[in-house]
């Protein structure tokens, strides 16, 4: 399988290599306007397309990796007609592709930063024109990312929030981990290194046991996780996070109903 990815930037390097070291394509053909993309998506030992028409004109599959604002430049010189195109730009569903790229059969995906470590969650969810081969070739490609999953379309601003927001939510929940052991006397270095063993460790346990029940089988009466938890709760930061995650699904909502 050749693959043309349009928008070599980090996800689109990310999800290029990861699919490449999954032996899923045989070719990846990369294209951006910015020269130093090419050149390291030539040092990643792909090739460069000099044109977005080379790129998409020599390739079976399309990911579509740019920025929003580019999608209509994008869509000006599409030359693909009716090839599969893998979109994972914000804001545009798969009804707005499909005006853009009218015979092209879509499927649009929304990975998250964790595909760098081939650790993350990817909701996928298909245009009226692709077939259930398309999306198993999909299924097949983002699952060299981490967790795919085949969702109702009226989710995904949902997940853009939680999912692809998600991790920055997370990394800064582990740095406030971090800071507080600094601040309780442990060095930086020693006190980061804990912050991460202590999310990494939780998210693995959190693969055999309920949410619920590991929180109160750390949190033994009258001892020190009941006295911490209980500041949590004062403080209502459980509430601050989900108003968080809602004020990110709301921008994603209004991204997709300005376009």
């Amino acid at each position: 399988m050749r693959l043309a990815v349009v928008g070599y930037g980090k996800m689109g390097e990310a999800l290029a290599k990861a699919f490449w070291e999954s032996s899923a394509v045989s070719e990846i053909l990369a294209y951006d306007i910015l020269k130093e993309r090419l050149k390291a998506a030539e040092k990643a030992g792909f090739r460069a397309a000099r044109s977005l028409k080379e790129a998409v004109e020599k390739a079976e599959v399309v990911l579509l990796s740019v920025k929003p604002n580019n999608v209509p430049e994008v869509s000006d010189e599409w030359k693909g007609g009716g090839k599969l195109l893998l979109s994972i730009v914000a804001g545009y569903t798969t009804s707005l592709l499909g005006r853009c790229f009218p015979e092209a059969r879509i499927v649009r995906a929304m990975p998250n930063i964790n595909v760098v470590s081939k650790a993350a969650f990817v909701a996928l969810c298909r245009g009226p024109r692709a077939t259930d081969e398309d999306l198993n070739t999909a299924v097949k490609l983002f699952s060299s990312t981490g967790e795919v999953e085949v969702v109702d379309e009226k989710l995904m601003d949902t997940i853009t929030a939680v999912s692809g927001s998600g991790p920055a939510i997370a990394a800064y929940l582990i740095d406030a981990a971090a800071s507080a052991g600094v601040y309780l006397g442990i060095p930086r270095p020693l006190a980061e290194k804990i912050a991460r063993a202590l999310f990494l460790g939780t998210a693995k346990t959190l693969s055999r046991m309920k949410t619920e029940d590991l929180v109160w089988s750390v949190a033994t009466p009258g001892g020190t996780t009941v006295e911490a938890l209980m500041v949590l709760e004062k403080e209502g930061v459980k509430g601050e996070i989900m108003e968080a995650l809602k004020a990110a699904a709301e921008k994603s909502r209004r991204l997709t109903s300005s376009k």
